[in-house]
């Protein structure tokens, strides 16, 4: 990868295939930037987790 795969690090770790998460693994080894970026994604994440399921009301799906 030749540029920073920030379209990966949203599925990584557990939506990639090997050879994905593998390519990005080394990318997250050289790259500061890449690595920060990753690290406040898991942060998200871990912070959602265990929150409710939100069902959106019916009523906004109907279309003028």
């Amino acid at each position: 990868m030749s540029d920073h795969p920030e379209e990966l690090l949203t599925l990584y770790p557990d939506l990639l295939d090997e050879a994905d998460r593998e390519r990005v693994e080394a990318h997250l080894h050289g790259c500061e930037v890449c690595r920060s970026h990753e690290q406040r994604l898991a942060l998200a994440v871990r912070a959602t987790e265990g929150l409710p399921e939100v069902v959106p009301d019916p009523a906004l799906d109907r279309r003028a």
